[in-house]
């Protein structure tokens, strides 16, 4: 049995699945209540279905970007399950989550997530891309520009505020949906077929995705100051 774990954003998931395949899932938002929320949440999950931590074989979790505390908080936990059982964990990235049901249709591929204050993170892919080693982009959606074109589908939990904002127009391709975008199916799907190619992270090295957003901070605090 699998555990998957996606605290990326204020959109916070858990799921059990079975050779892939979903078994129980739960869906919140949580006001920046990760930590006391998600481990309840497990336990409340792996009990309702008659199962134990120990009969986890591996644990899947979404790795970032996202909000700096919330992803933190998944990655821990689910480093200290695996940990604890001795069990392979497989880290996702957020993008990967969000890009997985258009990845068959051959196009370029633009996620959007939240950064907070007025930011998202942008990750492009190219057509047919499998490498999941994207350059993670911080936007600030009010100021920055944002380039697309009519044939890229453009996807992510931020498509939503960016459209309403009248920073990118909505069109076929761009999918504006109501938040949770992330579907919990599509992170199995990624984890459980990585596990079976052995593609497992180390639990004492996995960390999240993370962009230096203390760094950006001061050089925007810094550019304000001079103007």
């Amino acid at each position: 049995m699998e555990l998957g774990i996606d605290t990326s954003t204020g959109y916070a998931s858990v799921s059990l699945s079975d050779s892939g395949e979903l078994v129980k899932q739960k869906t919140w938002l949580s006001k920046r209540n990760h930590s006391v929320e998600l481990l309840p949440a497990i336990s409340s999950m792996v009990e309702n279905v008659g199962a134990a931590l120990d009969d986890l074989d591996v644990v899947f979790v979404a790795s970032g970007p996202g909000s700096f505390s919330s992803v933190r908080v998944g990655v821990t936990t689910a480093k200290g399950i695996a940990s604890g059982l001795k069990i392979p964990i497989v880290g996702i990235p957020t993008a990967d989550i969000e890009r997985f049901p258009y990845s068959e249709l051959n196009t370029e591929v633009s996620v959007f997530l939240p950064a907070g204050r007025g930011r998202v993170y942008r990750i492009d892919y190219q057509k047919s891309q499998t490498d999941t080693q994207n350059r993670v982009e911080l936007i600030y959606f009010q100021r920055d520009e944002i380039s697309i074109h009519e044939d890229q589908i453009v996807c992510g939990e931020s498509v939503q505020d960016l459209v309403s904002a009248g920073v990118i127009e909505d069109s076929i391709n761009v999918k504006n949906i109501v938040p949770p975008t992330r579907s919990l199916s599509s992170m199995i799907s990624l984890g459980w077929r990585r596990f079976k190619e052995g593609a497992v992270d180390d639990s004492a090295v996995l960390e999240p995705i993370y962009v230096q957003s203390s760094q950006i901070d001061s050089a925007e605090k810094a550019r304000l100051k001079n103007q």
